[in-house]
């Protein structure tokens, strides 16, 4: 790994500060592709648990989920935008691998965090979704699956708004550190400190 995508873990060095900034720059443009696709993925889980699994719960209607393909399918919220958006998360984990232990930490958990909501929408999608599709089930039936629905995917919203904040708090961490940096700077020329391992 090159040096710019190095945060030194040593305060003390002056060149930390310099190559934390370099790592904010060139990780920009990935984490803020990864937070506004994984948004996507948390916007569809949102508008399935408050918005069509309540009216399913309400009004139950055999056979009103369309199929997976079809136009307004609620797989379109997460194709391609949730692969697209793992695929970035991990990237961004891979070239962060030799940063400080806080930030590994942080974002290989959003990793595992977003591991668990694709594994719950393929449960959902593979087991669950079929029941609202058949038409020849009864109404009781379609408010039961809405119901066995509703807690798997509260599961899923959960991951995904914790793999948002991790994502986006390491770098919100590292400028204040930096800031913390420049005021020590400024007060002592050969002082100062830039991102810690703590």
């Amino acid at each position: 790994m090159s040096e710019p995508d190095r945060i030194a873990e040593d305060g003390a060095d002056p060149r930390a500060a310099a190559a934390t900034v370099a790592l904010l720059r060139r990780t920009r443009w990935i984490t803020i592709s990864a937070v506004v696709l994984l948004s996507f993925q948390l916007y569809g889980n949102l508008y399935e648990e408050i918005v069509s699994n309540v009216r399913a719960i309400a009004h139950p209607v055999p056979g009103q989920l369309v199929g997976p393909l079809e136009p307004g399918s609620p797989l379109y919220f997460y194709l391609p935008w949730v692969p697209i958006g793992l695929v970035l998360v991990f990237v961004l984990t891979w070239r962060l691998r030799h940063a400080p232990r806080w930030i590994t930490r942080r974002l290989r958990a959003a990793c595992w965090a977003l591991l668990l909501a694709v594994a719950v929408k393929v449960y959902l999608i593979g087991w669950v979704n079929p029941t609202a599709r058949d038409a020849t089930a009864s109404a009781a039936t379609t408010r039961d699956s809405a119901i066995l629905w509703a807690v798997p995917n509260g599961v899923a919203i959960l991951a995904v708004a914790t793999a948002l904040v991790l994502l986006v708090s390491w770098r919100t961490k590292a400028v204040d550190q930096l800031a913390e940096h420049t005021n020590s700077a400024q007060c002592a020329p050969t002082g100062g400190h830039a991102v810690s391992s703590s």
